[in-house]
């Protein structure tokens, strides 16, 4: 997965680099900051879920209706940064 993908796939689903590294299983800003600006790799576990998550046709209503449901938790909690 390249640097561009993660960072499409990111802005795409509408979140921020914590709360994108949040969703994808705790993953710090940092870390994703590394993979968008490609200094470090996606480990492939993380790349798996981001893979799923920039498919929208393959991804499982449940996992999109649980996205929906997290923004709006986030945006709920979270000030603009």
């Amino acid at each position: 997965m390249t640097a561009d993908e993660v960072r499409r796939i990111r802005r795409g689903l509408g979140l921020t680099q914590k709360q994108f590294g949040n969703l994808i299983g705790g993953v710090h800003r940092r870390t994703i900051r590394k993979w968008e600006n490609g200094e470090n790799l996606v480990n492939p576990m993380a790349a798996a879920t981001i893979a799923v998550l920039g498919d929208k046709r393959s991804a499982k209503p449940a996992m999109l209706a649980l996205l929906d449901h997290y923004r709006r938790d986030m945006a709920a909690l979270s000030p603009p940064e």
